[in-house]
């Protein structure tokens, strides 16, 4: 049975999208690996909580940290948050596509009306 239009427009869509994703899913886990390193080593109490109970059992926490941490822990929750919902929005659209990958697979495999 030929596909539609609409199916093969789709496939293609989805074939040149597979093609473009590893490229593109290796660069943006390396650009994360350098960023958390780059904390690590650079600011480390931004992204360790034990660098930051050192300094605060050690008193030498600055101030000034201690209120430009309060100040973006609202924000990290914020952007935590936002980020789960994009999640769940984009595994929504993934399971969307999923179906109808499974429909254009449903009527390919009907028997043909001309037979």
């Amino acid at each position: 049975m030929p596909l539609s239009d609409f199916d093969e427009q789709f496939i293609r869509q989805r074939e040149r999208l597979l093609k473009y994703w590893t490229p593109v899913g290796i660069v943006l886990v390396l650009s994360l690996i350098a960023l958390v390193t780059w904390f690590w080593l650079q600011q480390p109490q931004m992204i360790s909580p034990f660098a930051i109970s050192e300094a605060l059992e050690n008193g030498t926490l600055p101030e000034s940290s201690l209120r430009t941490l309060a100040f973006l822990m609202p924000i990290a929750m914020m952007m935590a948050l936002s980020l789960a919902a994009f999640l769940i929005a984009f595994a929504f659209i993934a399971f969307g596509n999923e179906r109808k990958h499974i429909a254009i697979i449903h009527r390919l495999q009907q028997p043909s009306s001309d037979s």
